[in-house]
């Protein structure tokens, strides 16, 4: 994999950790929608991760 490639992905890993834990506060803080809006950011970040390397997770 190329170097920027990783890069763009460790990025994207960070990014789908961070948008959790905010996901998490705003369930916490009950903001149902702003919940909702970093759930989907949640996903789309790791259905990219997923697609960047399809083997990982497969048995």
């Amino acid at each position: 994999m190329a170097p920027d490639q990783r890069s763009k992905i460790e990025k994207i890993r960070y990014l789908h950790g961070l948008l959790r834990e905010l996901k998490d506060i705003a369930d916490g803080e009950r903001m149902p929608f702003l919940s909702h809006l970093l759930e989907m950011a949640y996903i789309e970040s790791g259905d990219f991760l997923r697609a960047a390397n399809p083997l990982k997770g497969r048995t």
